[in-house]
C-alpha cells in the first residue's frame, strides 16, 4: 500500500487532535473540532497507526479538501460499468454547464436554447425553463442520449 502526504494549512494546530490507538475505537466525533464526521470522513494514520478522522468543515478549513454533497445526482439501481459510469458523470458535466450557462432567473422563464450535444456529437440538445416553475428541461434529440428535469 503506498502513501501519500498531506499538509495542513496555515493556522493548524497538531496539538488539537486527538488521536485513536491502532485497533481502538474510533469514535462519531472529529478528532479536531469534536463535530459530527460525514459519512466517509477524511482519515489519516500515523507510521504506528494512530489514526484521526475529519469532519467536512475541518477538511476544508485545515487542510483545504473541498467536499461535495451528491446527493443531488445520486444513481439508483444495480451498479454501472465504467462506460455508463464515464456516460454518468458526462451527463452530469454537461447539465452543471447548463444550470451555470441558463440560471433560473426572470429573463431565461419560458425561454429555448439549442446547442450541440456533447455526449453524443451529432443531437442538438433542446433547453427550456418553463414559465411558472422555472423547472430546467434538457433534452437531446438522438434517441436514449440524455433527458433531464430539474428545479
Amino acid at each position: 500500500m503506498s502513501s501519500m502526504s498531506l499538509t495542513p494549512l496555515p493556522g493548524f494546530d497538531p496539538r488539537r487532535v486527538i488521536w485513536s490507538p491502532p485497533d481502538g475505537r474510533i469514535t462519531p466525533l472529529c478528532s479536531y473540532c469534536y463535530g459530527p464526521v460525514p459519512e466517509v470522513p477524511l482519515i489519516v494514520w500515523t507510521p504506528a497507526g494512530w489514526s484521526a478522522h475529519f469532519c467536512d468543515k475541518c477538511q476544508r478549513e485545515q487542510f483545504g479538501i473541498e467536499t461535495f454533497d451528491d446527493d443531488e445526482y445520486e444513481h439508483v439501481g444495480p451498479p454501472m460499468r465504467q462506460d455508463q459510469m464515464a456516460l454518468a458523470k458526462a451527463a452530469v458535466a454537461v447539465i452543471a454547464d447548463v444550470k451555470h450557462l441558463f440560471p433560473d432567473e426572470p429573463r431565461n422563464r419560458g425561454k429555448f436554447v439549442f446547442r450541440t450535444c456533447p455526449l453524443c456529437d451529432h443531437g442538438k440538445l433542446k433547453i427550456h425553463r418553463e414559465i411558472d416553475n422555472g423547472k430546467l428541461r434538457i433534452i437531446c434529440s438522438t434517441d436514449n442520449c440524455l433527458t433531464f428535469v430539474a428545479t
